[in-house]
């Protein structure tokens, strides 16, 4: 059976991406040798969900891109686009906004129901957080714990892991 593992996270890094990508490569590494079955979900955001899913992939780990709302990448810059279509074009793809049960009308809903549905797909969550207690990074946190899920800290402004 597959353990699939997902991923929330600041968009914005307070600390080195390089540093978070590393470290998001090394708790793959480690969640790969403990499940050889492993697969990846990730919201497709700037920041760590594209640090996350190119991490994956390029481990040969399957990724599941749960995006959001159409156009998710349109208002983008040229080079995000680029890395969201390069991982996108070698995911499995789920349009959250069509599952039933998932249907939201704001955006705002829309990416929260999101991480919702990302919780429901996974086991076990990485969590690239600078410890602030708001936004949707700690909204998925508090539903993963509410569930009694596994939740991995990667600090979002050094790469540390608590």
């Amino acid at each position: 059976m597959t353990h699939r593992v997902m991923v929330t996270g600041h968009r914005q890094l307070g600390g080195s991406t390089h540093v978070v990508r590393a470290q998001l490569g090394r708790v793959l590494d480690g969640l790969q040798a403990r499940h050889p079955l492993l697969g990846a979900v990730s919201g497709m955001a700037i920041g760590p969900d594209l640090l996350f899913a190119e991490a994956a992939l390029e481990r040969a780990i399957p990724l599941i891109a749960a995006v959001p709302l159409p156009g998710q990448s349109d208002s983008w810059a040229p080079d995000n686009r680029r890395r969201w279509q390069s991982c996108i074009d070698r995911a499995s793809v789920v349009e959250v906004w069509n599952q039933e049960g998932y249907k939201r009308s704001s955006v705002v809903e829309r990416l929260l129901i999101r991480n919702v549905w990302m919780l429901d797909n996974s086991e076990t969550i990485i969590a690239v957080w600078s410890g602030r207690r708001g936004g949707g990074t700690w909204h998925a946190i508090s539903e993963a714990r509410k569930r009694g899920r596994r939740i991995l800290w990667v600090h979002s402004g050094t790469g540390a892991m608590k």
